[in-house]
């Protein structure tokens, strides 16, 4: 006991702002974030594994109470002092590797200022009179899109098509995160004075239930200053006669991501169930509602996209659509068959040379937030050298084989809509 407390001591000098950013392993989000995944499982984060055996605890059996002071996530906390690895965070482990920005990187920047609650971690990893300031609840799979980077424990509307793969999906279609939403929703009430963030995702939060009643919430009590944080399919803003700008109008701070990875039929393909002209018309409509909002495209980098982001990118920016900077692309690593790490070296070598030529064209083009023009400018670059960090060409077989799958499926044909893959069919 001696010998830990006695290193206990020596962290507690060490963890200061300058510490938090050297850092290799330590993130803030045990001691400010819950995440309640679709299954109802408590993780460390939304990258992370969602099973039990991995989890926090479950939000049907426990209350939030109970799995903030319960001892997995003591001890992920006392890990976290030691700047130990956890393997369930690897996703973000891998993106560093390559010098990515992670959601490791971004919880630390962003929640600096609960430092102190960092350094009043007692000697079991207790986190003494506090409770979460930010929340990701993921109510359920409900979506209306399934797109092809996705699977059934997102998108309900993928269950068919999984059945048909033989990917063996969850016996139930739609998967809901709380049993009992009237208890749970009675006591959440008690945490959202308390609260900076809400984090809504899916599924497609737009249409959730459970979405809207937690805004009827923060708007009954006030609150219309908590950061509320989305990441939608950008497909509908109405919800049972509900129109989400008028919510929107009333709060202050909104960052809203779409999950958009291309242009036209490119984009029709990898998200399907999407209307091009419309998602062009609901960003003019967003323009002209909620000015206010933060907007930023959220594209996945994957095979199906790799190619032709940054044709996508400079597409809207010149439309005037989005400001230069008002773009995020982040990687993908599972599932690996759309990994970019699959491609041949002259793809990669083509790819390089594409994204280098759009950061001098991003940095040539004037921008609201140049310090986040930079910032993103670079993570293209970033993304080259993830996709050069290591050869999984061995996953080609698997591209091909789901791409011929769902094609075959949905009545697609991936290598007309974008040719430049053909060549992976043939490797």
């Amino acid at each position: 006991m001696f010998n830990f407390l006695k290193k206990r001591k020596a962290l507690q000098k060490t963890v200061d702002e300058d510490w938090v950013l050297k850092s290799r392993a330590f993130c803030m989000m045990p001691w400010v974030h819950m995440h309640v995944t679709q299954y109802g499982t408590v993780t460390p984060c939304c990258q992370t594994p969602w099973e039990e055996e991995k989890a926090f605890g479950n939000i049907n059996r426990q209350s939030i109470e109970q799995i903030w002071n319960g001892k997995p996530i003591s001890d992920f906390r006392l890990n976290m002092l030691e700047d130990k690895a956890d393997d369930r965070c690897k996703r973000c482990y891998e993106k560093e590797k390559a010098g990515l920005y992670s959601l490791r990187i971004a919880t630390n920047k962003d929640y600096m200022h609960h430092l102190k609650r960092v350094n009043a971690t007692d000697k079991i990893g207790n986190c003494p009179n506090t409770q979460p300031v930010y929340f990701d609840i993921r109510f359920s799979n409900f979506c209306n899109f399934k797109c092809r980077i996705c699977g059934p424990w997102s998108s309900n509307s993928w269950f068919n098509d999984a059945r048909i793969m033989g990917m063996n999906p969850n016996s139930l279609r739609l998967t809901k995160a709380i049993e009992d939403e009237d208890g749970f929703f009675a006591v959440f009430k008690n945490y959202l004075p308390f609260t900076e963030e809400i984090y809504f995702a899916g599924g497609e939060p737009m249409l959730m239930e459970q979405h809207y009643r937690v805004l009827d919430m923060l708007l009954e009590m006030g609150l219309t200053k908590t950061y509320l944080r989305y990441n939608t399919n950008f497909s509908t803003f109405e919800f049972r006669g509900k129109s989400i700008f008028d919510y929107w109008k009333k709060f202050e701070n909104i960052f809203l991501c779409a999950s958009l990875d291309g242009t036209g039929k490119q984009g029709e393909l990898q998200r399907k169930g999407q209307e091009w002209n419309d998602v062009v018309n609901k960003r003019k409509q967003l323009l002209a509602e909620c000015p206010h909002i933060d907007f930023m495209l959220a594209p996945t980098v994957s095979v199906l996209n790799a190619m032709h982001l940054p044709d996508f990118h400079k597409e809207w920016t010149e439309l005037g659509l989005i400001d230069v900077c008002e773009i995020f692309p982040s990687i993908l690593e599972e599932p690996g068959e759309y990994n970019i790490k699959i491609f041949p070296k002259h793809i990669k070598q083509a790819i390089e040379e594409k994204y280098k030529e759009h950061y001098d064209w991003m940095m040539g083009v004037p921008s609201k937030d140049e310090e986040r023009k930079e910032l993103v400018a670079n993570e293209f670059l970033k993304c080259v050298k993830f996709m050069w960090n290591e050869d999984l060409s061995e996953n080609l077989p698997a591209f091909k084989k789901v791409t011929q799958q769902l094609d075959e499926i949905r009545n697609e044909n991936t290598f007309d809509v974008i040719p430049e893959l053909k060549v992976l069919n043939k490797e």
